[in-house]
């Protein structure tokens, strides 16, 4: 399977669905959520304070009955964490569809309910900071921006551009792959950090489309298996080499470092890029923390 192909199936898929959420005439809205958070805190405890803060956010009678009356249809969710002079900074951007426009009482209204939802669930919130509730004007190409915001986290095109230096400033943080470049150049906290991300983040899913959504779009998003599958037969797939120079910079350095190039490679094959990609991340954690990384279904000796 090729990871890129999948990302890129997942932008063009939310691309699409936005033009027919868009020509049926649809009102879109693209929300932030955030959580106060300060340089202690670890990234674990935010994770868990954002993610039931979304859950129970949504449930709220008040949020019900707003959206409900609003005719909300579903939306396309995903998670950010970046690093930065106030520590950890994960939030969630989200696509809502909705039958007609939000009056400012009820945007007012939503937000003071996730300030109040954050505080039930050991986090904080500013009022007028924490929910940030923008209506996606029609036209422009607004599709393709949305789709690429929403979609960016984990692909190698977002990677790159984030290591070349021509990503998000500095100044709104550091991204995991920013993390990940400085530790390779011998930043310790940065290596840390990444360890850190790695841990907290196992196992969650970076992106969400709610079954609304996809209703409402007419669209029926491609699995990971299908995704491949398109790119393989329109000869858009990627072979074993490229897989790895696909990763961050220095990537085959610490494969070949470690001996373990052809472990990759095989777990590529076997499990796909996501699972291997995952694995390579785990090495380099266990390499600044100095540990041995052992291959899935591999016991140590």
């Amino acid at each position: 399977m090729c990871a890129d192909a999948i990302a890129r199936r997942r932008r063009d898929d939310l691309a699409a669905a936005d033009a027919v959420l868009r020509g049926a005439g649809y009102c879109r809205y693209f929300v932030t959520f955030t959580l106060r958070h300060g340089r202690g805190d670890a990234l674990d405890t935010l994770i868990g304070q954002l993610s039931a803060s979304l859950r129970k956010w949504r449930q709220r009678r008040g949020v019900r009955r707003i959206l409900d009356d609003a005719g909300f249809q579903g939306q396309a969710r995903t998670v950010e964490v970046l690093h930065g002079a106030n520590g950890w900074h994960p939030h969630a951007h989200a696509l809502f569809v909705l039958e007609r426009e939000l009056t400012p009482d009820e945007v007012e209204t939503l937000e003071r309910q996730w300030v109040d939802v954050l505080r039930k669930a050991g986090g904080d919130g500013l009022e007028g900071v924490a929910l940030d509730v923008q209506p996606v004007r029609s036209g422009g190409g607004d599709g393709d921006s949305i789709s690429d915001y929403l979609c960016k986290t984990g692909t190698a095109a977002a990677i790159s551009h984030e290591i070349a230096g021509t990503g998000k400033s500095a100044s709104a943080g550091r991204s995991p792959a920013m993390l990940l470049r400085d530790s390779s150049h011998g930043d310790r906290d940065a290596g840390a950090r990444f360890a850190e991300f790695v841990a907290a983040m196992k196992g969650k899913a970076q992106m969400y489309w709610s079954p609304g959504f996809r209703a409402a779009s007419s669209l029926d998003p491609a699995d990971d298996e299908d995704a491949a599958s398109e790119a393989e037969a329109s000869g858009d797939e990627t072979d074993d080499d490229a897989e790895v120079l696909a990763l961050p910079a220095g990537a085959i350095w610490v494969l070949n470092w470690q001996s373990v190039r052809s472990d990759f490679l095989d777990l590529v094959e076997v499990e796909g890029p996501d699972e291997a990609l995952r694995w390579y991340w785990q090495i380099r954690a266990d390499q600044i923390q100095r540990r041995p990384s052992v291959p899935p279904g591999r016991r140590s000796a």
